[in-house]
């Protein structure tokens, strides 16, 4: 703070200087980064937010049932997490989701099932999660207890900036766009994976000409299944060592130990 710096003349004991929104998730001059962005800059702001709002598992529960997305038809509790046992960070895949907005995703059936059919282990967790709702800090919880984020771009992607280091996220471009959100942010979190999806508009003609608008931005997202499930598989391979080790005995007992350490 200023007055431990010796700073006489005061205004503000503290200070935060906020980031401008485009500067880190969208690149200047289509292919060209904005200068100000480093490698790393994220980090200060990461280890503050983790000492601040810990990822507990009684706190990432919480965040996850005021997020998670009911299936139609379903109950209210088929998705209640209270008492069920939470995955490790290490093994949870999630898609960010907007229904009845822009850039939904029209054949999330399809692709749901895609992922099935790559993580088909038992130990693999897949959620499908809304914050159309939920404060900033169960948005936050949620990211942070996850090791896949997939979304469409304009959706949330840059809720990546939260994954734990060694994650990946996969951007589904919409309207031809290229890697909007990923590009930016995996810059400056060079410990992140970023990998991306294609993805197929409905056409649409205009009233008073021939020509054809490509437009996803009030419209639904039809994913492309097979670039889809090349870059999910890409993840699977860079992902599995980090459940399998969470998922052993001994680390589960060293997780729990250093969890009660770190909430004295």
């Amino acid at each position: 703070t200023a007055l431990s710096h010796g700073k006489s003349n005061v205004c503000f004991e503290r200070f935060i200087v906020g980031m401008r929104f485009t500067d880190l998730a969208y690149p200047r001059f289509k292919n060209t980064l904005a200068g100000q962005l480093e490698a790393d800059m994220l980090k200060p702001l990461r280890e503050h937010l983790e000492e601040l709002y810990p990822s507990t598992e009684e706190n990432v529960k919480f965040a996850l049932s005021k997020t998670l997305k009911k299936p139609s038809g379903q109950e209210n509790n088929d998705n209640d997490t209270s008492s069920a046992p939470l995955a490790p960070a290490e093994c949870t895949l999630t898609f960010l989701r907007r229904e009845g907005h822009s850039r939904e995703i029209k054949n999330f059936s399809e692709v749901m099932e895609a992922t099935k059919s790559v993580f088909h282990e038992d130990k693999w967790h897949i959620q499908s999660v809304s914050f159309d709702g939920p404060k900033l800090l169960k948005q936050y919880w949620t990211i942070r207890n996850t090791i896949l984020l997939v979304s469409v771009s304009g959706t949330g992607s840059h809720m990546a900036m939260f994954l734990p280091d060694g994650a990946a996220s996969i951007e589904i471009h919409y309207n031809n766009t290229m890697e909007v959100v990923n590009k930016g942010i995996c810059h400056v979190m060079p410990k992140l994976k970023c990998l991306s999806s294609k993805s197929r508009c409905p056409y649409k003609k205009g009233p008073k000409s021939k020509k054809v608008n490509y437009n996803c931005k009030h419209d639904k997202v039809r994913v492309d299944l097979e670039s889809y499930t090349e870059s999910i598989k890409t993840a699977k391979t860079d992902l599995s060592k980090r459940c399998d080790r969470a998922l052993r005995p001994q680390n589960k007992i060293i997780s729990k130990l250093f969890g009660k350490l770190l909430n004295k």
